[in-house]
């Protein structure tokens, strides 16, 4: 299944903000793009002041996530976890048919 621009600029900014700062490399597994695709979210995240990054030098730079980005994911929270549920009953109700 497609996800969503929404649904993995959020993903990306959970990530961020529950193991910390990331490099591409850590931050493209944990949320499953490839590079290329995640620089573009990131510069979408970064022009909108969601995420920034910091150079540590040569080829180490990590991505943060903002305080701003915090609020954006404390708005959606609620409606992506109901989102959630209402996609495992549907899966459930589904299995149990079959």
């Amino acid at each position: 299944m497609n996800r969503s621009k929404l649904q993995i600029c959020t993903e990306i900014l959970c990530n961020l903000a529950s193991k910390g700062p990331m490099n591409l490399s850590n931050l493209s597994e944990r949320v499953n793009l490839k590079e290329t695709q995640l620089k573009q979210y990131l510069k979408l995240l970064n022009d909108s002041a969601l995420v920034t990054n910091q150079n540590f030098g040569k080829n180490k730079i990590f991505f943060i996530v903002t305080d701003s980005g915090i609020t954006v994911l404390k708005m959606f929270r609620p409606p992506i976890t109901e989102a959630n549920e209402t996609q495992i009953n549907k899966f459930k109700a589904m299995t149990i048919s079959l």
